[in-house]
Formats: structure tokens, sequence, C-alpha cells
């Protein structure tokens, strides 16, 4: 046995510097092959109309060599502008899966040639199709399902099969994590979408002031955000308030004291959720009067009450200034409406003089 650093040594002057000692310092640094970033050689219908014919996009990848693992290393390309790939007639009767593939070609393993090309490996019509096998020395891409005596390829019919480069050394997010922690880029009040995507892939929100966490793979598969600096509205009533009711009524929240993300209305008293998740509501209220009886004040979620916040049970008359407060977590979906709503004896107008609140992203659900 000879131990090498490659096949002809370290990289120094006295040595005949070969391609495998890069492409085995790549295998070091790269944990899989992949696309280096999430819309690198996406593959879509033909942008100029949609035909038999599919588009592959630029970008980056790392394609593993198969031929002689792992002294052949991983091989870098880079594909500067948009392909189109013919697509085969489709079969009259049976459907099929094609695959579009980026593979290496290299001359020293197999074949006679050296380069790097996008192809589309054409499947077997059946009435139950399969993909064809993945070439050695490439990189799936897509499949392609081409129905029977189909004459055009859609968006609809493609899938997407691309996975993102993970990297050797990179730090899991949990144990159940299937890939490392990799930081792509930044996004400002983010909506989950496109990929692939691999657990443990991070995004900087700026607009919310929080870090986006993939837990399920996928496209753009399952995202939670860790936390939400900017995702919070403190609010306040600045006058009084008449409530004969006594039954619940919003508590007119009409003067906003931080709301970064623009999520309160003060029309209509509401905080619109801008993500799911988990928030705190805190909320206060204060009495005009001391008319006897009890006050109670709640969170309401969709025009249903939610949680009692607190309960002011009085056998006497009660003092001004005083008036039923609390907290609580509520569960939310995007777009969920949460409202702080207080109910009085109902006796007297003007039975609230002020309260606030304040509503808080606090992490996933």
């Amino acid at each position: 046995m000879t131990l090498k650093t490659g096949t002809a040594g370290p990289p120094i002057r006295a040595n005949t510097m070969e391609p495998e000692v890069y492409r085995q310092l790549i295998n070091m640094l790269v944990q899989t092959q992949g696309v280096a970033n999430v819309n690198d050689f996406k593959v879509s219908q033909r942008g100029a109309g949609a035909n038999m014919s599919v588009d592959v996009a630029s970008g980056f990848a790392i394609i593993a060599g198969g031929n002689s693992a792992p002294v052949q290393g991983s091989y870098n390309c880079y594909n500067d502008a948009t392909v189109n790939l013919a697509i085969a007639a489709s079969d009259p009767t049976n459907p099929r899966i094609d695959i579009v593939v980026v593979t290496i070609r290299d001359a020293f393993y197999s074949g006679a040639s050296n380069d790097v090309i996008l192809q589309v490996v054409t499947g077997t019509p059946a009435g139950s199709p399969v993909a064809p096998a993945t070439p050695t020395n490439s990189l799936l891409l897509a499949n392609v399902a081409v129905a029977a005596a189909a004459s055009s390829i859609v968006n609809a019919n493609i899938t997407d099969k691309r996975v993102t480069i993970g990297l050797n050394g990179s730090v899991n997010w949990n144990a159940n994590s299937v890939g490392p922690m990799r930081d792509l880029g930044s996004v400002n009040k983010w909506t989950p979408a496109g990929g692939p995507y691999q657990v443990g892939d991070m995004i900087f929100d700026y607009g919310y002031m929080g870090w986006w966490v993939c837990t399920v793979a996928g496209s753009p598969g399952t995202w939670k955000l860790s936390s939400a600096a900017y995702i919070r509205a403190s609010v306040h009533a600045s006058a009084a308030q008449a409530d004969t009711s006594a039954a619940f009524v919003d508590l007119q929240l009409n003067t906003k004291d931080e709301d970064l993300v623009t999520a309160f209305n003060t029309g209509t008293y509401s905080f619109t959720c801008p993500i799911a998740g988990t928030y705190k509501v805190s909320a206060f209220s204060v009495n005009a009067n001391n008319t006897l009886g009890d006050r109670t004040i709640q969170v309401v979620k969709g025009g249903v009450s939610y949680r009692i916040l607190g309960q002011q049970s009085t056998s006497a008359a009660p003092s001004g200034n005083t008036g039923p407060g609390g907290s609580t977590n509520v569960i939310c979906a995007a777009s969920d409406v949460l409202k702080i709503q207080v109910k009085s004896p109902g006796a007297t107008a003007g039975a609230w003089s002020g309260g606030w609140a304040t509503f808080e992203y606090v992490g996933p659900a």
C-alpha cells in the first residue's frame, strides 16, 4: 500500500500535478453533489413557447465522479446561459418518463470525449412508466412526464429533482437532520417558495429580522421562522369607550406605538399574523367608572373567543384606573386575525377609559 495525497503525490513543484488532486480537494469540501444555488440548472418549459423541448437555466454544479470513486473526485461545472433541449416525440399509446441530466465525460475513465453536456435520457413508454437510470458521472436535474400523444411539455409535466450542494464540516440543525446547515442568503418578508431545499437550510429575513430554517426538505418544503424581532405591534386606546352592552366588544386600540411590519389595523382594532407560528398576546384595560360588577378581557382569533386573559370580579364598586389584564400564547396560521375584547357590567356609558396591547411573534408553532 502507498499513502498518497493525490494520484501523483502532494501538489508541490517537484511532482507532476494531475486533475484528480483538485477533484479530490472538492470531494473533501463537498458532502453531496448538487447545484450551488436554488435556481441553478433549473429545468422549465420552453421560454419562447411550450413545445417538445425544455429549457435548462444557467448556474454552477458539482458532479461526483462515478467511474473510480473516490479517487476520481468531483467535478465543478458552469453553464453560462439557458440551454434548450429537445424531447423525443411522444408514444401514441403509452406515457413515459424522461430525465434531464448534466453529465461529465472524461476519456481517462471512459469513452472518447472530454467535456460536460446537458442531455435528455428518454424513458420507455408503458402503462405505468418508470424513470430511466441516471448515467454515471451525472447529476439528475428533473423528471419529465411525457403523456401519450403529447405535443408539448409544460411546467406541470416537470418534476424538479435537483439537490443543493452540502458542505463537509457543517453543523446539523438537529438530530433528525439529513443535511448540513447552509446559509442561503437573505430575503425580505419571505413566503417560502422555490427549491429544492434540504433540512438545515437557513435564510435570513431582514424584513422580519429573523432566520427561516428548513425542517422538511422539498420545493419549498417546510420552513420555520426561528425568531423575528420585527413582528411586533404595540398599541393603545387613546380615548374613552362607551360600553353598556354587558357583552364582549372590541377594545378600541386606535393608536400605534410600534408596528414595524404594518400588521395592526387601527380602524378595525385587529392584528393580522403575517406568518404562521406562536404569538404572545398581552393586554390590559382601564375602567372609566366604579360601576359594581365583573369585568373581563379576552383575546379573539378569527372572530371566535380564544382565551380569557383576565377578569376583575368585585363585590364592591372598584376604584377608577383599574381593570382586568393578562397574557397568553396563541397558535396562529398566516393571515389569522387577532383582537382584544372586553366586557363590562353594562350599567353606565363610558365604561372604559383606555387600554393597551402587544402582539409579538415568539417562534414556530
